[in-house]
């Protein structure tokens, strides 16, 4: 377990109201919260890997665990000058979707896939595959917001 990793993902926890691993939708929302967060530039240092229902990283749901068995999930670790405004750049952003799973999880499978520089048409097949009921309207408008944030590789 990397300490600090930890220590700022208590940050990260302590900075949404809704911080819970208590159920499969809690965790889907804080896998893909913490996915968005680093593509924005926080320094959390998770690797993910692709999985059922899009980027995963085992070591962040054991983190998390961790964390919230503690009593003092929050923490005294200081944190990067910067952090702050990463989170608040992605609350700003999210807005109301910040707990919205099936938004989070389109933008993060999304940008996952498209980071990879699949072809467009394996990405569509991979969207389309695990999110069965996915609309295309659905798929660009994250790719629209994506872009409009400069979050897509060039």
């Amino acid at each position: 377990m990397n300490v600090d990793r930890v220590e700022m993902l208590a940050k990260v926890l302590s900075a949404f109201r809704d911080t819970s691993v208590s159920d499969f939708r809690a965790r889907l929302i804080l896998q893909k919260r913490v996915y968005l967060l680093q593509i924005l530039g926080a320094d959390l240092n998770y690797r993910f890997n692709w999985y059922l229902r899009g980027p995963y990283s085992p070591d962040l749901t054991r983190d998390a665990f961790t964390l919230l068995g503690r009593d003092n999930a929050a923490s005294e670790a200081t944190v990067p000058h910067n952090f702050g405004d990463i989170i608040k750049d992605f609350k700003v952003w999210a807005g109301s979707r910040s707990d919205d799973a099936r938004w989070l999880e389109i933008v993060a499978s999304l940008h996952y896939l498209m980071s990879a520089k699949l072809k467009s048409t394996d990405i569509n097949s991979a969207m389309t595959a695990k999110m069965t009921d996915l609309k295309p309207d659905e798929l660009s408008a994250a790719e629209a917001e994506l872009r409009q944030h400069r979050l897509l590789p060039a």
